[in-house]
């Protein structure tokens, strides 16, 4: 990896050189407290094969987190974002959505470890604010929009998933 005269990054395979190409996997980590030890998030983060690792200490009720505004303004299309969890990240089940959906639309993939969540494998759309996934075939003739089939789940003879009540 080397910068060009322009001052942007450019990878460099033999005589085939990709200008702003990054694709960097950064990690974040957070702990409430300054006594909490961050150790096992960084551990983790670091066998997922995360470059640069911001780590914060503050709670996540806290809009100011320095660490992730930080990470947030380095992030490029095609870099991935990796948390070791969905709390470390979020203040709230909205504030997450929003900032996934954020990413999403910069071109930045997500990637939970905890939670096995990895934007990168998910259909285009998915996480950019228009849930559920609508598709050409959601369309009817008249031009309305009809909810997509999903699944039913399958009920098991005694599981807890047949309790009916």
């Amino acid at each position: 990896m080397s910068a060009t005269s322009s001052g942007s990054a450019a990878l460099s395979l033999g005589s085939l050189t990709v200008t702003g190409m990054t694709n960097y996997r950064l990690g974040y980590a957070r702990v409430s407290t300054l006594e909490q030890d961050p150790g096992s998030q960084l551990a983790a983060l670091d066998e997922a094969g995360c470059q640069e690792v911001f780590t914060d200490h503050a709670s996540g009720l806290l809009t100011e987190r320095p660490e992730l505004t930080r990470l947030l303004g380095q992030l490029r299309k095609g870099d991935e974002l990796v948390v070791w969890r969905l709390d470390r990240l979020g203040r709230s089940t909205s504030h997450l959505f929003h900032l996934i959906a954020e990413l999403g639309e910069r071109g930045v993939g997500f990637r939970s470890l905890t939670e096995a969540i990895d934007t990168t494998t998910l259909p285009v759309g998915c996480c950019s604010g228009s849930w559920p996934p609508w598709q050409p075939s959601s369309v009817t003739s008249s031009g309305s929009a009809r909810w997509p089939v999903w699944p039913r789940p399958v009920r098991v003879a005694g599981s807890v998933a047949d309790r009916r009540s």
